[in-house]
């Protein structure tokens, strides 16, 4: 016969000692918190060889009572923390859980990825931060897109293993926030585990999509001169003398902004671009009952200007970069001919001028 069918001396001699300590319990009660021991005991026996030890009886019963919430022998109740009733029904679930080879080798090899589920942890808590602060940020990213977001991922999952290891904030004044944040992090994580296969590849799906419609679009908006952004344009008439008011078109007959197509879709009153900071920030040509007017320069300018304060900004017409320059040189007009000056000798007939005859000659008179 096996182990198991005739439990060792010992093994037999403990549930003993342990019942003899419950005996003041009803005995059905003694049963439920005794069934099974003695053949967890021995497979546990079998399994573990010569570092196999049994525990206490009294404390062991102890414990038991504990655990079942039960009052202690001598009648008064047990008062066991939530915490060390968790701890404790945690112990008693690895114990039951180790009675069996594979259930042992199951759990060896769960605490063995205990580092795997420190960095999803981290992972998830950087999913949660991300959630959260989406309705400020106006977007979701979440796969990280720069830098700063790189670093606040990795801050996040060292705390997580260094929790893990128990080498940061161990006090057990934040035990509780632990709790909850571990509570939240496997949450977390495990909507991410189900909507991954549906969520990532829509998400690489639509920024492969915008990858493509816009193909490392490093271009700035608005009109661009040598890839730097216009401000302003200031007009000279032929003299070289400033002008005001001068209204521009493309050959097209389109108004030639320097807010391109985004400024005049939008209505915008203020260059956005400059707006965000980067100097003098231009406003359109306000007519009276007409729409922003962004082709009449040069552009009114206000300085020192925010989105917080863009409503009370006065904009004024700005100094033009030069107060004269060169007058334009006249040159004849593309379909007339110059006039040929005659010359002596050329041609023939007509248009020849006659040569002077020479005077006559006179008789002299003695």
């Amino acid at each position: 016969m096996n182990a198991t069918t005739h439990p060792r001396a010992d093994i037999a001699a403990f549930a003993a000692a342990v019942r003899a300590e419950l005996d003041d319990l009803p005995a059905d009660e003694v049963d439920d918190l005794l069934d099974g021991l003695e053949a967890d005991l021995s497979e546990q026996a079998e399994d573990s060889g010569e570092a196999f030890s049994l525990p206490d009886a009294a404390t062991y019963a102890a414990e038991l009572r504990a655990a079942a919430g039960l009052p202690e022998r001598n009648g008064r109740a047990v008062k066991v923390p939530v915490r060390e009733r968790l701890e404790r029904a945690r112990h008693a679930a690895a114990t039951r859980i180790r009675a069996s080879r594979f259930g042992s080798g199951t759990l060896d090899l769960l605490v063995s990825l205990r580092p795997v589920w420190w960095i999803a942890r981290g992972v998830a808590f950087y999913l949660l931060l991300v959630f959260l602060t989406a309705p400020f940020m106006g977007r979701a990213d979440y796969v990280p897109t720069n830098v700063v977001a790189w670093a606040i991922l990795a801050a996040l999952v060292l705390l997580s293993i260094q929790w893990g290891r128990g080498k940061w904030l161990p006090h057990r004044s934040i035990r509780g926030l632990r709790s909850v944040l571990n509570v939240a992090a496997t949450i977390v994580a495990a909507i991410a585990l189900i909507a991954a296969p549906t969520v990532l590849p829509q998400y690489f799906a639509a920024q492969a999509a915008y990858a493509y419609a816009y193909p490392g679009d490093t271009s700035q908006p608005g009109l661009v001169l040598d890839g730097e952004r216009v401000r302003n344009i200031y007009a000279y008439d032929a003299e070289g003398n400033p002008l005001e008011n001068v209204q521009l078109y493309t050959d097209q007959g389109t108004p030639l902004t320097t807010v391109g197509t985004e400024g005049r879709a939008n209505g915008w009153w203020w260059d956005e671009y400059f707006l965000g900071g980067g100097g003098p920030v231009t406003t359109a040509y306000e007519g009276t009952g007409r729409s922003p007017l962004w082709n009449v320069f040069p552009l009114r300018e206000a300085t020192g200007v925010s989105t917080w304060d863009v409503d009370t900004a006065i904009p004024v017409l700005p100094r033009a970069p030069f107060a004269q320059v060169p007058a334009v040189p006249a040159q004849p007009d593309a379909g007339s001919e110059p006039t040929p000056t005659p010359t002596l000798g050329a041609g023939t007939g007509t248009d020849t001028a006659p040569l002077p005859e020479p005077a006559p000659e006179t008789e002299v008179t003695p």
